[in-house]
């Protein structure tokens, strides 16, 4: 198992690191670097930051993301729901399409500026979190519950509200009227 303090991964030092699986990173930042479809399982990032790189399809299978920031990456398809802890991420203008966050718990993280394509955050617990600005085209949030989140400037999401906990949620008009889309209103 590696151990990484205080390390800054970059593309001309990135083959100091031999593998992420069941590594510990702390306050570490990996910078411009393709890390996609590599085994991160059992990793540990505590207090790390991700900028702009490319993690799409990353392996997380029982990893710890704690206090961890995620500026201009793809993440695209990662199964966030493998991890066995997840505390205060944020991620800003980051690629998040097919992602996976069925059942997982991230009060008062930020999803900012990003996209969510086809993302699963079904029965998921999400309170206080920040959506603004992000892309939710067939985002599914069935059962999830969103109390208290921030929607404001999002686009192209459809929450049916008879199923997920909206309860003191910010939203802006017109994607506001999104809302109404399970029950087949129109509105000209």
């Amino acid at each position: 198992m590696s151990y990484f303090e205080e390390e800054v991964f970059n593309s001309e030092n990135i083959s100091e690191l031999s593998s992420l699986k069941g590594g510990e990173f702390i306050c570490c930042e990996f910078n411009d670097l393709d890390l996609s479809g590599l085994d991160a399982s059992g990793a540990k990032f505590i207090e790390c930051k991700f900028n702009n790189s490319n993690l799409s399809n990353l392996n997380l299978l029982g990893a710890t993301l704690r206090d961890v920031s995620f500026g201009d990456c793809k993440c695209v398809g990662i199964n966030f729901s493998e991890c066995n802890n997840l505390f205060d991420l944020r991620f800003k203008r980051a690629s998040l399409d097919y992602t996976s966050f069925v059942d997982c718990s991230l009060n008062s993280s930020s999803f900012i500026e990003s996209s969510f394509k086809e993302a699963d955050f079904s029965q998921g617990t999400f309170e206080n979190c920040d959506f603004s600005n992000s892309n939710l085209l067939g985002a599914n949030f069935s059962k999830a519950n969103m109390k208290g989140s921030n929607f404001s400037h999002a686009i192209n999401f459809y929450i049916d509200i008879t199923n997920t906990n909206l309860k003191k949620c910010k939203f802006t008009m017109p994607e506001a009227l999104n809302l109404l889309g399970p029950f087949g209103i129109e509105i000209e």
